[in-house]
């Protein structure tokens, strides 16, 4: 490789570092627990202002979602949603994850320890629904998509985690995440896929792809 193509080169990945570090400029690590070990009441989280700061920065820097006030319901909410995680999270391990020796795999360790932090940011951006208390462990615990980051214009070139709903059937049809490119070509590949159909005793249903 001559040195103009070397030049060229580590031009390149400086332009991308550039635009890597403008993206995130506004993203903020969230501080989930101490060494102290698990946090186990979302109450010690409200009160954190550098905690809550922390999360406004990370994941409403541009002030496009609400967040609920901090009072004794919604306190109330996130320490039942954390005991409704929790067992889930156990039921999730025992059903689906078979292999015993996984189950100290590190992620899944980090996120038994971190329930209690997605429980609140959950609550305080009004991702739940408001009564816990009468869902079973099949039930969603996710509330309507009123409060959530519509992907749409510069949106669509992001990346993460999104959900697909469905506003004629009023239910959530999909979940997912996206690495290495944006919202807006991962959704283009689902689109290119053909349905796919399956068939139970119960009913029959169509995946959309």
């Amino acid at each position: 490789m001559s040195n103009r193509n070397r030049n060229n080169t580590n031009e390149d990945e400086n332009d991308q570092d550039e635009q890597v570090d403008e993206q995130f400029q506004n993203h903020t690590i969230i501080l989930t627990n101490d060494n102290s070990g698990e946090i186990r009441k979302a109450s010690d989280l409200f009160q954190n202002k550098d905690w809550m700061n922390a999360v406004k920065n990370c994941f409403n820097s541009k002030d496009k979602l609400l967040i609920r006030v901090v009072n004794e319901s919604l306190t109330k909410q996130a320490d039942e949603l954390i005991k409704i995680l929790h067992i889930r999270f156990e039921r999730h391990l025992r059903l689906r994850i078979t292999n015993r020796s996984k189950h100290n795999h590190w992620s899944l360790l980090w996120s038994r320890k971190n329930i209690t932090v997605i429980a609140a940011i959950m609550v305080l951006f009004d991702h739940v629904k408001r009564d816990l208390s009468c869902l079973d462990e099949s039930t969603t615990l996710l509330s309507v998509p009123h409060n959530y980051l519509m992907i749409a214009n510069v949106e669509s070139n992001l990346q993460g985690a999104y959900l697909y709903y469905d506003m004629n059937d009023n239910k959530w049809i999909r979940s997912g995440k996206v690495t290495g490119r944006g919202f807006d070509v991962r959704h283009k590949e689902h689109k290119k896929k053909p349905n796919i159909i399956i068939i139970n005793q119960n009913f029959i249903h169509v995946i959309h792809h």
